[in-house]
């Protein structure tokens, strides 16, 4: 957000809708156009569980490495350990979403990353995640739902995610900086 009622769009990613049970509909698909005669290019999509778990990858990969570092996802990865927790932290949450049934494969997990680290093309690479944007402003994260998804359905379904639960760990002890604690006299 650049400032009230104005929003910058850092990359030209599509956005989807559809219906939990799959399939098209013609509801889905007329959302869809709407959305798209109003400049927010809309797809009906006839699996969009797939796609909300594409879309939790990108999130669960890069946004609580952009709160740490306050860095764009261009220049996160461009740091070698970085990008290795980062890489790391994606191939846990598409072997999250294998155990729920939303067969991921390298060649999808590398074309989710490549778009989101990239500057080109429609890329998102310059901007940095929400959760940055929250950890600077001193407001609460969305670390327990993104994340915390990732981690508890993975502990559900047998998955380690150790990435995924230190990147928890991170931005909780970077939101405790700035989250209200309970004032001791109160207490008594």
């Amino acid at each position: 957000m650049v400032e009230a009622g104005v929003v910058r769009n850092f990359g030209d990613l599509p956005s989807y809708i559809g219906e939990l049970g799959g399939g098209q509909s013609e509801r889905a698909q007329a959302i869809a156009a709407a959305f798209t005669r109003h400049r927010l290019p809309t797809t009906a999509s006839a699996n969009i569980k797939k796609e909300k778990w594409q879309k939790l990858l990108g999130n669960a990969a890069l946004g609580a490495a952009s709160a740490a570092t306050d860095m764009t996802s261009a220049d996160m990865v461009a740091i070698p350990e970085l990008r290795a927790a980062i890489l790391s932290a994606l191939d846990e949450t598409a072997a999250v979403a294998r155990a729920c049934g939303i067969a991921l494969g390298d060649a999808e997990k590398r074309a989710i990353f490549d778009k989101l680290t990239t500057t080109s093309g429609g890329g998102t690479g310059a901007s940095k995640s929400s959760m940055a944007a929250d950890i600077v402003l001193k407001r609460r994260t969305e670390i327990d739902t993104i994340h915390g998804s990732v981690s508890r359905l993975g502990r559900e379904k047998g998955v380690p995610t150790p990435t995924i639960d230190a990147m928890i760990a991170i931005v909780k002890g970077l939101e405790a900086k700035y989250s209200a604690a309970p004032d001791a006299k109160a207490v008594q």
